[in-house]
């Protein structure tokens, strides 16, 4: 709801300067501009929060983060602070009315932050935007050195080459990885639904092309942060991290519930299954769908055994 002493922002009133761009270009700093606009001072605030994160006119990524605003009397000399780039605002003047010379400043931002061609990207909550991070990592798994073949006895004949129980045969590196899915603008994070549903799950259908049960939702980091947003600035920047183990064997992927060993059907990749404490044998890490987890309202879904 608009504040007492503001004036509703009418665009037809406030002209940008000709030539008023000053521009900044450099690797590692992207782009940035700065465009001079006058209008009525008493609309000074609705046209700053007009222009909360919009785009520059010309500047593909380059958003408006910042506005100066300096009152400007047409009887009285520009302010030495803007006095060399303003040299034509008499001809903008107003009648007798007070008028505002606002400064607004462009920068390469998040406002859409940049996402992987090749990764689906998940359904993100209207006026957020989500930045996309992943860690390489490893994990060793020790399986029993005698449950591995000998390459000169494949078959796994009592008389033929073993590898001794001492050797390394047993130590075999799994690939795994980190995503770190920061969430930006956040106005209420569905923690209640996070904890209750999906911390400590695997995915139970494709996520980030992800196959089902080889992503592991750890847990997150949650901070306080702030939006250029006059009336309501207050937001949050959350950042997910899920756990990637994707073991591919053949035309099998195999996940987090599943382990290397000895079974019924001989040595092979087995489903971990475990007493939930009620008496209930589960997979070792249950199964939920993480499509709305960046939905403050419709978080939760449907969940697996």
């Amino acid at each position: 709801m608009p504040l007492n002493g503001w004036t509703p922002y009418v665009a037809a009133d406030w002209e940008m300067l000709p030539n008023s761009g000053r521009t900044q270009h450099g690797v590692g700093d992207a782009n940035a501009d700065e465009l001079i606009y006058v209008g009525p001072w008493l609309q000074r605030f609705s046209f700053a929060q007009a222009k909360t994160r919009a785009l520059h006119p010309s500047l593909p990524g380059c958003y408006c983060g910042r506005i100066n605003i300096y009152p400007r009397d047409p009887q009285l000399p520009p302010t030495t602070e803007i006095g060399d780039v303003i040299d034509e605002l008499p001809q903008y003047a107003k009648g007798s009315d007070p008028w505002a010379v606002a400064v607004c400043r462009y920068s390469t931002d998040f406002s859409v932050a940049p996402w992987p061609s090749n990764v689906t990207k998940p359904t993100i909550e209207a006026g957020t935007t989500l930045r996309f991070e992943r860690r390489a990592g490893g994990q060793f798994l020790s399986m029993r050195p005698e449950d591995m073949k000998h390459e000169q006895n494949t078959e796994g004949s009592p008389t033929g080459p073993k590898w001794r129980k001492d050797s390394q045969a047993g130590r075999k590196l799994i690939v795994t990885g980190e995503y770190h899915l920061t969430w930006l603008y956040v106005q209420e994070p569905p923690i209640s639904c996070w904890r209750d549903t999906m911390i400590g799950h695997v995915n139970a259908d494709y996520f980030l092309d992800c196959p089902p049960e080889t992503l592991l939702f750890d847990d997150f980091d949650i901070r306080p942060s702030i939006r250029f947003d006059l009336l309501d600035p207050f937001c949050w920047e959350v950042t997910i991290i899920l756990r990637e183990r994707r073991i591919k064997v053949g035309d099998d992927t195999y996940g987090w519930n599943h382990e290397y060993g000895p079974g019924n059907d001989g040595v092979k990749w087995y489903r971990v299954k475990m007493d939930n404490g009620a008496g209930a044998v589960r997979d070792r890490y249950d199964k939920e769908v993480f499509a709305n987890m960046f939905q403050s309202v419709s978080c939760s879904s449907s969940s697996g055994t």
